[in-house]
């Protein structure tokens, strides 16, 4: 019943309407609210000593973080670690960070999980893109991405959102690219390497052209002992949407947007 109470005072999808403007099931583009700040939504733990005690660890699970300011948040493993205790930075469930270019290079350095940071078990991590006058160029990132990916532990769903921000080539088309690295990369890693290399972790993918936001959730690792033809069975589904989505994408007269995305 306490439990019950305190999931009541610290409501997940509060903090998300708040920080984004809007309801994630609304059809509306989302972005972000820079001032939004997490430390409201925690101010029930100043009640009493007794009720931090009790739901501090809850409060921390049922509340979204955002790093709205890019240039703090490409340090956040160590912002982590100097600011919460290993259990809390365990705890925590839903983060979302604003991020450029600098932070997609990043992506090199996580290793298997987010941030570098082995204790975070998210169950959404959303990558914001940094909303000025300059232009995304996502597909310089999408090996890092990939590899990523193919490893990534600790969280359940990883979301891009485009925050009205500029993508050369469209986030559609990029997303399309991305997924097609990661089908083919796969298949490499199985197939055509001398000592084969099956992914960690496998997901299912999402691209909603409303909300502007791309969507991976996780997904259970494919058996490592398939066979060829038993995994192009497996896969073909997906090579088939993938190619539904790339002959429906809208053409681009940007000569240099679509040499970047390898068209």
């Amino acid at each position: 019943m306490v439990r019950s109470i305190y999931e009541l005072v610290f409501d997940p999808e509060e903090t998300y309407l708040e920080a984004f403007h809007k309801d994630r099931t609304v059809d509306e583009p989302i972005e972000i609210c820079h001032d939004y700040k997490a430390s409201s939504h925690l101010e029930p733990l100043l009640t009493c000593k007794q009720f931090y005690n009790d739901a501090n660890l809850l409060a921390l699970s049922r509340t979204l973080f955002v790093m709205s300011n890019p240039f703090t948040s490409q340090n956040v493993d160590r912002r982590l670690q100097e600011r919460l205790r290993p259990d809390q930075i365990a705890s925590l469930r839903y983060f979302a960070f604003v991020a450029d270019s600098r932070h997609f290079w990043q992506l090199r350095h996580w290793k298997n999980c987010a941030f570098g940071q082995p204790l975070l078990q998210l169950a959404e991590l959303s990558i914001i893109l940094h909303r000025s006058s300059y232009w995304h160029y996502l597909f310089d990132f999408n090996n890092a991405v990939c590899q990523l990916m193919r490893n990534l532990q600790g969280v359940q769903r990883l979301t891009f959102v485009q925050n009205k921000s500029r993508v050369k080539g469209t986030l559609f088309t990029w997303y399309n690219r991305l997924v097609r690295l990661m089908l083919k990369t796969d298949h490499l890693e199985r197939f055509e390497r001398e000592q084969a290399c099956p992914e960690t972790s496998w997901w299912t993918w999402a691209h909603c052209p409303v909300q502007q936001t791309v969507s991976f959730t996780v997904a259970p690792a494919k058996s490592q002992v398939l066979t060829l033809i038993d995994y192009q069975l497996l896969m073909a589904p997906m090579h088939e949407v993938l190619k539904l989505n790339i002959d429906s994408e809208e053409y681009d007269p940007d000569p240099m947007s679509r040499v970047s995305t390898g068209l």
